[in-house]
C-alpha cells in the first residue's frame, strides 16, 4: 500500500529544507547572485530560478566572486540528510512499526494488490523525495550530475531502509515490488537528468473525493481508507491518479507553445473496496458482501493538459519555493480517459 510513511519521510526532508535553506532569501536578492560579505544568504527559491547562473564549483571550499562557503553549505546538507534520515526512522517507529508484532525477515508478494496502484504510489515518493534532495545538493555548490546522483541515492537509501524494516514486520514483509518501484522511482529522476540536465518528464499526483451509493460499500471504504480527508488522500486509491506531465515546450523547442504547458499520461482506478476481491464482512449487519459485479474493479487511462509551475516567471523568491512545492501534484483540468475500452471525456478531473 502507499504507506503513509512514505509520504511522511517526503514532508520530512521538504520541510526540513524549506526551513533551513529557504528562510536565509535576502529581500536585496533579484537575480540569483549574492553579494559578498553574506556567504549564505542563498535561497531554494533562487536556486530554482531559470535564470540562475550554475555555480562555478570546481573544487574550491569558496566562490569568493559571490561570497559563497560552499564548504560550509556541504556540512549543511550532509547533516540535514543525516537528521531527516534518523528522525525520520524514529518518528516512523513511533508511528508506524513500534505496536506491530517484530519477527525474523521475510518477504512478502503484494505484488498483484490494488491493481499495483500502491506500486506507482511508491515510484512517486520516491521520485519527489529525489527532486526535494536535488535542490539541497545544488545549494551545497555540486555540480548538476553529481546533485542528481547523490539526490537519488539519498532518495533509494530512505526508501530502501523503510521496506527493510517492513521486511521484519509480522503485518508486512520485504517487497521485492515495493523495491522495485521505489529503485525506478529514483532511477527515473536520475535518468532524466544525466540525458538532458533537467526534468522534461515529471512525476505528479492528483486526487479527488470518491463516495458510493451503497451505504455498505462506504462503510467499507471507511474502514479501509479512513474519515478524514488527509487520510483519504494517501489511502484511498480510487480518488488518487498518478501522472506522467512531459513539458511541450522542451520536447519541441522551436514551437511557440508558453513553456509552462504540459501534456499528462494519467494512471488510476475505481472500485478497489479490497487489496484483491471486492468482497468482505460487516460486522455492523453481519452480512457477507460480495459486490464484485456491481462494483467491477477497474482500471483508469487519462490525457490531460497540465502546468509545470516551475518554468513561470516571477521574481518573487516566495512563488518560486511555492511553485517548486506545487510541481509535485497535477492541476485540475479537461481529461480524456479511457475505461474498458470506451473513451470518455471529464469537463474537469482533479
Amino acid at each position: 500500500m502507499f504507506k503513509i510513511k512514505s509520504f511522511l519521510f517526503f514532508v520530512i526532508i521538504y520541510l526540513f529544507t524549506i526551513s533551513n535553506i529557504s528562510a536565509q532569501a535576502e529581500d536585496s536578492l533579484s537575480t540569483g547572485f549574492i553579494s559578498a560579505g553574506k556567504p549564505d544568504s542563498f535561497s531554494l527559491a533562487d536556486m530554482l530560478s531559470s535564470n540562475m547562473q550554475e555555480p562555478d564549483f570546481t573544487g574550491n571550499t569558496e566562490d569568493s566572486a559571490r561570497g559563497i562557503n560552499f564548504s560550509k553549505r556541504k556540512k549543511i546538507v550532509v547533516g540535514s540528510h543525516l537528521a531527516a534520515y534518523v528522525g525520520g526512522i524514529v518518528v516512523l517507529n513511533e508511528m508506524w512499526y513500534k505496536g506491530a508484532d517484530r519477527t525474523k525477515f521475510h518477504f512478502f508478494n503484494d505484488n498483484s494488490e490494488w491493481n499495483q496502484m500502491d506500486k506507482v504510489g511508491h515510484s512517486w515518493s520516491a521520485y519527489q523525495l529525489s527532486r526535494v534532495s536535488y535542490a539541497t545538493w545544488k545549494w551545497a555548490g555540486y555540480s548538476d550530475k553529481r546533485s542528481a546522483i547523490y539526490s537519488s541515492l539519498s532518495s533509494a537509501l530512505l526508501m530502501t531502509t523503510i521496506e527493510t524494516l517492513d521486511g521484519f514486520s509480522e503485518r508486512w514483509g520485504w517487497s521485492w515490488g515495493d523495491f522495485g518501484a521505489n529503485t525506478f522511482g529514483s532511477a527515473f529522476f536520475v535518468g532524466q537528468h544525466l540525458l538532458w540536465g533537467k526534468q522534461i518528464v515529471s512525476f505528479k499526483f492528483s486526487y479527488r473525493k470518491v463516495t458510493y451509493d451503497d451505504d455498505a460499500v462506504n462503510r467499507r471504504a471507511d474502514v479501509l481508507f479512513g474519515t478524514s480527508f488527509s487520510e483519504r488522500v494517501l489511502k484511498d486509491y480510487n480518488g488518487q491518479t498518478l501522472w506522467l506531465s512531459a513539458n511541450l515546450n522542451d520536447m519541441f523547442p522551436k514551437s511557440n507553445l508558453p513553456k509552462w504547458l504540459n501534456i499528462a499520461v494519467g494512471y488510476g482506478n475505481k472500485n478497489l473496496i479490497g487489496a484483491g476481491y471486492n468482497d468482505w464482512h460487516d460486522p455492523v449487519t453481519g452480512i457477507d458482501y460480495h459486490v464484485g459485479e456491481l462494483y467491477p474493479r477497474t482500471r483508469l487511462w487519462y490525457l490531460s493538459p497540465d502546468i509545470d509551475f516551475t518554468k513561470i516567471k516571477t521574481n518573487s523568491r516566495f512563488l518560486k519555493s511555492l511553485f517548486f512545492a506545487l510541481n509535485a501534484f497535477k492541476m485540475p483540468a479537461p481529461a480524456m480517459f479511457l475505461e474498458k475500452g470506451k473513451l470518455k471525456f471529464k469537463a474537469i478531473h482533479f
